[in-house]
């Protein structure tokens, strides 16, 4: 790996993400990150894996996407986000995801300027190769949403629907939702206890 200077011209953007969400993001394969605070910036942004947890590769940038749009919170956006609903977040939507040569890059909180052009990033000669699994996870569907209405049961049926979720009623009239999420089988059980 080499290793960048503390100053360039035109730095990038860049967010740290934890491992295996930057991997997973960088292939494509993440399309969406949820993160407590919005921001204003569009366009691209680099994503550096973070060193916690120690993943490989850690400490890195590893992949370049779009920031196309930033929204609050809905449960719908969680399987694409590979995370559980939460409350007070926002969903950064995320497109045209590109795999680079990793290189050595200090994560920062926050968006920050990486000391490096986006002319210095190399493609990765060898996309990495996942076999993926299907993870079944629950959405959240009671309560209120984040737009402080209840979700009734037909409007559940419709968004369930519309994002090709399964659902299940019990005995006493609750709806539950099931999502599947594809993720690389060696980072499954780590994604799965998130949930």
């Amino acid at each position: 790996l080499t290793s960048y200077p503390q100053y360039v011209e035109n730095p990038m953007r860049a967010a740290s993400v934890r491992n295996p969400w930057a991997v997973m993001i960088a292939a494509g394969l993440k399309g969406a990150e949820c993160r407590g605070w919005r921001t204003r910036h569009r366009g691209p942004l680099l994503i550096v894996s973070s060193l916690d947890p120690f993943i490989e590769p850690a400490g890195c940038a590893v992949g370049v996407v779009n920031v196309v749009d930033v929204v609050p919170f809905r449960s719908d956006y969680g399987p694409r986000a590979c995370v559980p609903a939460r409350r007070h977040a926002y969903i950064w939507l995320l497109e045209g995801a590109r795999e680079i040569k990793p290189i050595p890059i200090r994560g920062m909180p926050g968006l920050y300027e990486a000391p490096v052009r986006m002319a210095d990033l190399e493609p990765l000669q060898q996309r990495r190769a996942f076999s993926l699994k299907t993870l079944i996870v629950p959405v959240e569907t009671s309560g209120l949403g984040r737009d402080g209405i209840t979700r009734t049961v037909p409007e559940i049926v419709a968004m369930a629907l519309r994002n090709k979720w399964k659902v299940s009623r019990s005995a006493s009239g609750e709806v539950t939702a099931w999502a599947e999420v594809r993720v690389p089988t060696e980072y499954a059980s780590f994604v799965d206890s998130m949930w």
